[in-house]
């Protein structure tokens, strides 16, 4: 499994250096696990909530303050929400059928299609390589820059 703090990175799917991640996803990521052992979908939406708000270009994103979401049953209560998940994949990846944006009632801009999707993944090994855990301890990160 992909490491968490990996999504403070500025290329999903890979770690970053210190100096390449963000520091309010890890500042903010740190306040979440500081209060507990495990975290939870709600700490991850928390989370999620806490980085969109602090954003001005992300003022419009959907369910920053919703908490409480259920496995399996998120994108049927939340569409707009599976909606920003799909957009994502087909900006950033390119990933997604029609179908799959038709089921969920959202639009997909073919012009907007990523095509960095197979080298992110490490799939022609163009990109730096993927790794599943860093090679540095980002709880102390502020301590060593």
């Amino acid at each position: 499994p992909e490491n968490l703090w990996m999504c403070c990175c500025p290329w999903p799917f890979y770690a970053c250096t210190k100096r390449e991640y963000n520091r309010r996803c890890i500042a903010d990521l740190k306040a979440v696990a500081a209060n507990t052992e495990v975290l939870g979908v709600a700490d991850l939406m928390a989370l999620r909530g806490d980085l969109l708000a602090a954003s001005p270009k992300c003022a419009n994103f959907s369910h920053q303050d919703k908490k409480n979401v259920r496995c399996g049953e998120w994108h049927n209560e939340m569409p707009e929400l599976m909606c920003e998940k799909l957009t994502w994949e087909w900006e950033e990846l390119g990933h997604g059928t029609e179908e799959e944006f038709q089921q969920h009632s959202c639009s997909m801009i073919q012009e907007n299609k990523g095509d960095s999707g197979h080298i992110r993944k490490n799939k022609d090994g163009k990109r730096r390589p993927r790794f599943e855990a860093l090679d540095w301890d980002p709880v102390t990160w502020h301590q060593e820059l």
